[in-house]
């Protein structure tokens, strides 16, 4: 397996070869180069020259002839670089070195496991020189004239000999070697091994690994600071770069950088290293005396490569995503041009014995040869100030480069107006978008045109208002406010007038909180210090309580009877809204409703009315209805009226109907409500309707609509939600529950309360009632009571009921009345016993006997007894009839 580091940087995993990978993708990189049309390739991809260079064939004075050596052209100081020549080499070229010694430039090309030499004389390949597997990474050693390659996928150093171009030795280094550089102040050579996260040392004496320095999270480029005798590394997974001293071969310190820095090289004329962050897209610049990052520059996309050109004082980076070459001037750490090259360059070296930069194209197989050159003609236009208010000044700069001065200029700005010189300055006296042009001319017949946009707006103008005007406090205005003309953007000012802070939104919103009357200021000011002030006039009065009346005519008539309802609201803050209850069930929402009742009975007709301000205020008017025999619907009750619960508990409300003339028949219909959702109901129709509390405190009412025969009639019950648990009645007693009085006799009776939740709070009703009139009761409520038995004996019931919060209990008391006992005066009785004792003694002799005569005549019976089967037990006594509770 293979993971793709950045486009043309891979790390190999298992046995499998990045290189065959990146081989496999070549076939589909080129065809999304050539269907996407990158800018700067020619006709079978040839690389053309970058959008900074003219169209000047290159030609230096002094270049040197085929074959011979001589020191780096230096050109004019007005120079461009240009591609001049593509040399085909090996399969994805991935670095290149160049040997000053023999003015030949070394590709390694990691797919075809081979390095190409490339005479700098002739831009034509001399040499193939197989190495080992996958090469990565290669560097030239000018003290012993050797090249040395870093070979990925067999963990080997090649030493190629630049005297023969043949492979003098082979090394074995860390995992998957990826960046090589000499240390020349050492005479070293230090490797970058990926996957081994350290850098083998190489003694170029005896090619030799001497030493193995521990550095970050995948190590990939290396570059020698021969000044400080220090060597960078940039570790591709740790975005930093390790600097190791090449005396102790130890890692003296750590720079953070860029996303994936993937190569490093060193400008020893300003001491300072330029990395390249692949993903970052930019290029990092550490100071050697202090190493840290004293700047980031913006390249192309995917910087892979770089090289120090120490002729020119340039870095050039290669971008492989942007297929282009990156020009940073050192002076200033700007880019000051971008060549078109190949695709996906990667690698990239200086030859300075040519002054010509050599870039590895790795889709592309084929190395770049870029030169500098004179820059053509360019011309740029500046004017100051771009925009503004007619009549608007403007002064106009032009500069130009390139080409052969001197230069000739000619202005036209677009309204007519003209001029002949470097510099001119222009008024514009009409709102309107100019284009000003300028055009240079050079001595050698070259021309070159810049252009600047010159913005003129009208005047500034500006509008304002609030609404409403006027009206009672709290008065609430929404403020408008816009502009035009001048030149934006705008800055916006609102104050108030009543001492309140301002606002800087152009349409704020401000209420006033005490009666006066107010001047609003709104202040527009332009981005050129223009403004303009509007004023703006408001009134707020006190307002009145909130107050509604309520009048109904006829106030009374038969049914049906239509009623023309009118209402009346003023003070609060307008306007109002309405509502109306009549009280058989119907509602209206306007001020002025009329409604007719189709049944007998008194209604309570109601209207709300709200302010805008949330104010409310109701009344009510009475209407009288009368009707024939016929039963109708006449009111409603909820059963209980009223209750407490605590916060999730539930309750049980019954409805019951009234009817008029008669027993109410079967049929009526109800529908249930409530007025806020403190609680929810279970349904809102049928009867009884269960309620639950819901999680928060409060009071909920709960509203009932009964319906009969198209009459409908209305009623309420009030429920008390508490967070804290409410004792709710769950039965009572009654002590005795069993008496037996004689005629004329009393008996006490107590009742007792038990709750669920808790301890029955005070307030529990007791009421006591008796089922005939066998006897009286002293009270008819209250905890206990007395009973006093009639002169007639029988039984009768005395039943107590207990109420708290709206639930009701009974409990009954059986009590048997008999005639009074009494012996004075008595008879003799029987055998001289007075009153029943003689009967008695008689009946028990006779029970005596009967039961010995039974058990001899048991005795003589034949055969074996039958044991008798085991007496059946008594049944429980059932309790006495409860009484039911009155409907």
């Amino acid at each position: 397996m293979v993971e793709e580091l950045a486009p043309g940087r891979w790390r190999g995993r298992g046995t499998r070869s990045p290189k065959a990978l990146r081989a496999a993708a070549i076939p589909i990189l080129v065809l999304l180069l050539l269907l996407s049309g990158c800018p700067g390739s020619g006709p079978g991809g040839a690389p053309s020259v970058g959008s900074t260079v003219g169209a000047h064939s290159y030609g230096l004075a002094g270049a040197s002839a085929p074959g011979t050596r001589s020191a780096a052209v230096t050109p004019a100081s007005s120079t461009c670089w240009g591609t001049v020549a593509t040399v085909g080499v090996g399969s994805i070229p991935s670095a290149v070195a160049y040997d000053s010694a023999k003015g030949e430039v070394f590709v390694a090309n990691s797919n075809s496991n081979n390095v190409s030499v490339i005479s700098d004389a002739t831009n034509t390949v001399g040499a193939t020189v197989s190495v080992g597997s996958g090469p990565q990474g290669i560097a030239y050693d000018g003290a012993r004239g050797e090249v040395f390659v870093a070979n990925s996928n067999s963990n080997t150093v090649s030493v190629i000999s630049d005297a023969t171009n043949t492979v003098a030795a082979t090394l074995h280094v860390g995992t998957y070697p990826f960046g090589v550089a000499y240390d020349t102040a050492k005479g070293a050579v230090f490797v970058a091994n990926y996957w081994s996260n350290n850098v083998s040392v190489i003694s170029d004496i005896t090619d030799a690994v001497v030493a193995a320095v521990r550095v970050g999270t995948n190590p990939t480029g290396v570059a020698s600071d021969p000044a400080k005798g220090e060597i960078f590394v940039t570790n591709w997974s740790s975005g930093n770069v390790s600097v190791i001293s090449d005396s102790t071969n130890v890692a003296v310190a750590t720079v953070n950088v860029g996303t994936d820095p993937d190569s490093v090289t060193y400008d020893g004329a300003k001491g300072e290293a330029f990395v390249g962050n692949s993903y970052t897209n930019n290029a990092s610049v550490i100071l050697d005396s202090t190493n840290s990052v004293v700047a980031t520059i913006h390249a192309g996309t995917f910087p892979n490569g770089v090289a120090y050109d120490s002729a020119q004082g340039e870095v050039f980076v290669a971008n492989a995503g942007s297929n282009n070459v990156s020009v940073i001037r050192d002076a200033n750490n700007a880019v000051v041009a971008s060549v078109n090259v190949g695709s996906y360059p990667d690698g990239v070296a200086y030859d300075s014995a040519k002054g010509e930069v050599f870039v590895a194209n790795g889709v592309s197989n084929s190395v770049s040869v870029l030169a500098p050159m004179m820059c053509p003609l360019s011309a740029m236009a500046t004017a100051s100030p771009l925009g503004g208010t007619a009549p608007l000044p403007v002064t106009f700069t032009a500069n130009a480069s390139g080409g052969t001065t001197p230069y000739t200029w000619t202005w036209r700005f677009g309204d007519g107006g003209t001029a002949a010189t470097q510099n001119a300055s222009h008024t514009f006296n009409s709102a309107g978008s100019y284009v000003a042009r300028l055009w240079v001319n050079d001595s050698a017949g070259g021309h070159a045109t810049s252009s600047v946009v010159i913005s003129v707006t009208a005047p500034l103008t500006v509008s304002a208002s609030g609404t409403p005007t006027s009206g009672n406090v709290p008065l609430a205005v929404t403020f408008t406010g816009s502009a035009s003309g001048g030149t934006s953007p705008y800055t916006y000012a609102w104050g108030f007038g009543d001492g309140s802070v301002g606002s800087s939104y152009v349409s704020p919103s401000h209420t006033y909180n005490s009666s006066g009357t107010y001047r609003a200021k709104f202040t527009v000011t332009d981005s050129a210090s223009h403004a303009v002030v509007k004023w703006l006039n408001f009134t707020a009065t006190a307002k009145s309580s909130l107050s509604v009346t309520a009048t109904g005519v006829p106030t009374s008539g038969s049914a049906p009877l239509t009623v023309a309802f009118s209402s009346s609201a003023s003070g609060g803050s307008t306007p109002y809204s309405w509502a109306w209850r009549f009280g058989d069930g119907s509602t209206a929402t306007t001020q002025n409703p009329s409604h007719s009742y189709a049944s007998a009975g008194t209604y309570a007709a109601r209207v709300w009315v709200n302010d805008s301000a949330g104010g409310r205020a109701t009344a009510t008017t009475s209407v009288t209805v009368t009707s024939g025999s016929v039963p109708t619907l006449a009111s409603v009750s909820v059963n209980p009226p009223s209750d407490a619960l605590q916060v999730g508990t539930s309750a049980s409300f019954t409805a019951s109907p009234t009817c008029t003339g008669g027993t109410c028949p079967a049929g009526t219909i109800y529908s249930w409500s409530l007025t806020n959702s403190l609680a929810t109901l279970g349904s809102n129709n049928g009867n009884p309707v269960q309620l639950a509390a819901g999680s928060t405190a409060g009071a909920v009412t709960l509203f009932v609509n009964a319906t009969l025969n198209g009459v409908t009639r209305e009623a309420s019950a009030t429920i008390t939600i508490s967070s804290t648990p409410v004792p709710t009645l769950a039965s009572v007693s009654v002590s005795p529950s069993l008496a037996s009085l004689a005629t004329g006799g009393t008996q006490a009776f107590t009742a007792s309360a038990t709750c669920n939740g808790g301890t029955c709070l005070s307030g529990v009703a007791y009421a006591w009632s008796l089922s005939n009139t066998l006897g009286t009761v002293s009270s008819s409520s209250g905890g206990s009571t007395v009973f006093t038995a009639g002169g007639t004996i029988g039984t009768s019931m005395l039943t107590v009921q207990a109420a708290l919060n709206g639930k009701s209990a009974w409990a009954n008391a059986t009590i048997t009345i008999s005639p009074p006992k009494s012996c004075s005066p008595c008879s003799p009785g029987f055998l001289g016993f007075s009153g029943d004792t003689g009967y008695l003694l008689v009946g028990a002799v006779v029970a005596v006997v009967a039961a010995v005569a039974a058990f001899v005549w048991m005795k003589r019976r034949k055969g074996p007894s039958t044991p008798a089967p085991p007496p059946t037990p008594p049944q429980a006594e059932s309790p006495p009839p409860v009484a039911q509770p009155p409907t």
